[in-house]
């Protein structure tokens, strides 16, 4: 579904102590791999601060992301499956157990894998499986031929 070019990262964890520890995660891989920079991590929180319902996706689904610029130097898309769920501001009674995290070159790009990623959201069947898998490896098969 997602252009060839992008990088996907994925990670599982059984708990976080609060939001900012789940972005941190989600983002220090695709910091690692120098997709993004530090700097897009802190726009990302101060978004999310004051428009944290604006990244709900569905009730457990998450997608955080900025504008594209000079602190996205890959096209990439993390995403952190958080067993025991965490709530995000301005997302009261919403424990999100699926954190996905996109960066994208160009505002072309950024729109064009939104839309995309919202018609894969909308397959119920394969937000099950996230919810429903327990490995790196589970959720990397499940996501095969979707990105």
């Amino acid at each position: 579904m997602f252009e060839n070019d992008i990088n996907l990262r994925v990670e599982v964890v059984n708990n976080v102590k609060d939001w900012q520890e789940a972005i941190d995660i989600a983002s220090s891989m695709l910091i690692k791999d120098n997709c993004i920079t530090e700097n897009y991590i802190e726009e990302i929180k101060e978004n999310i601060k004051l428009n944290g319902e604006k990244f709900l996706v569905d009730h457990d689904i998450f997608l955080a992301h900025s504008r594209p610029g000079n602190k996205v130097s890959k096209n990439s898309l993390s995403f952190l499956k958080i067993n025991d769920g965490i709530v995000f501001p301005n997302v009261e009674n919403k424990k999100i157990k699926l954190l996905f995290i996109i960066s994208a070159l160009s505002s072309k790009h950024h729109m064009k894998w939104l839309k995309k990623f919202a018609r894969i959201m909308d397959d119920v069947d394969l937000v099950t499986k996230l919810n429903n898998a327990q490995t790196k490896d589970e959720i990397l098969e499940i996501f095969k031929n979707k990105i």
